[in-house]
């Protein structure tokens, strides 16, 4: 029996597992510098799901109502069209400042790609964040708003 023969079957699970695996969230250079973790948020715990956009791409494209967004220990996280994202963010009073996006890097093209775009796009702005009824909205500075609704474990 020729072990060789398995090492490229071994090698190629690796790798999947490797690239389906959550990203590790970056940390401000400030945190990393002092050793110190990211601090808890007042948006922690909650898991939202797009379910309306006022403007431009994420209100047009049916691939947009898979956008996620996540929030945990001062991080927020999620699905953005194609590829997993995260970043940092701060709330004070009624804004929401969201860090640098990083994202994992799996190869996208057409809705998806258009959808992850616009959603970065937007993430590098300030927001003005609002609570309604079972439902958080974002205000971008241009007036686009971004209408979540909570998400369950799975999505």
């Amino acid at each position: 029996m020729n072990p060789m023969r398995y090492l490229f079957p071994v090698l190629a699970t690796a790798f999947l597992v490797a690239c389906a695996g959550t990203p590790e969230p970056a940390t401000e250079p400030d945190a990393a510098v002092s050793g110190e973790t990211p601090a808890s948020g007042p948006l922690d715990g909650g898991r939202w799901k797009l379910a309306q956009a006022s403007a431009g791409p994420l209100a047009a494209l049916e691939r947009a109502r898979q956008v996620t967004m996540e929030f945990d220990e001062g991080r927020v996280f999620g699905y953005g069209g194609c590829n997993r994202y995260t970043s940092t963010y701060k709330v004070t009073g009624e804004r929401l400042d969201i860090g640098q996006v990083a994202s994992t890097l799996m190869y996208c093209e057409g809705e998806g790609n258009q959808v992850e775009q616009a959603l970065h796009e937007l993430l590098k702005q300030p927001f003005v964040i609002s609570r309604e009824t079972g439902a958080m909205r974002l205000t971008a500075p241009d007036g686009t708003q971004l209408r979540f609704e909570p998400a369950g474990k799975g999505e």
